[in-house]
């Protein structure tokens, strides 16, 4: 038995769902009465989208920790970024929140562009879900999960991509991508 009550998830994969499996457990959380935070690693702040105006709405704290396009960036801003996000992230989680969600945060370690090690790591980030998820729900998403993130979490799900509109040249739609 854990000695603990929060839970850690992890949705990743290849596949369409990772964030809208994850905001499906915030509405579910919202519905107990329960406080939740929402971390967004890559979309920026001058993104808009569906989630964060709904979210915002249900008064939801959500935040968007990109910078855009990051291959218009430069590596420092890239890591810039990174930095700012994982100190929010530490703030969010030190918090008396029930659940936080980082979306996206997988993400940061296939980078390959983005020399990261001495900002974040793996390693990192488990500690941190260890020593947070005593007492919260921690949901993290983005593609290709790494065996140490899989080991501490107690739910992975893998999304399988079957088929997408983008490969038959669909443009992302309002309301399904955004």
């Amino acid at each position: 038995m854990l000695d603990r009550k929060g839970r850690i998830l992890v949705l990743t994969g290849e596949g369409k769902g990772k964030t809208s499996s994850a905001l499906g457990m915030v509405i579910r959380a919202l519905g107990w009465g329960k406080k939740v935070c929402v971390l967004q690693f890559f979309k920026s702040p001058e993104y808009e989208c569906g989630e964060r105006i709904f979210l915002e709405k249900c008064g939801v704290e959500i935040h968007p920790l990109g910078i855009g396009f990051s291959w218009l960036k430069t590596e420092e801003e890239q890591r810039d970024a990174i930095r700012n996000g994982w100190a929010k992230t530490l703030e969010k989680l030190s918090s008396d929140y029930d659940m936080v969600v980082i979306d996206e945060i997988i993400n940061v370690f296939s980078q390959k562009n983005v020399k990261i090690d001495d900002i974040l790591t793996e390693e990192d980030l488990k500690n941190a879900l260890e020593k947070y998820s005593v007492d919260k729900d921690i949901i993290l998403t983005g593609r290709g999960c790494g065996e140490i993130l899989k080991s501490v979490a107690d739910t992975v799900t893998e999304m399988v991509n079957v088929k997408h509109g983008y490969e038959e040249g669909l443009e992302a739609c309002k309301g399904i991508e955004y």
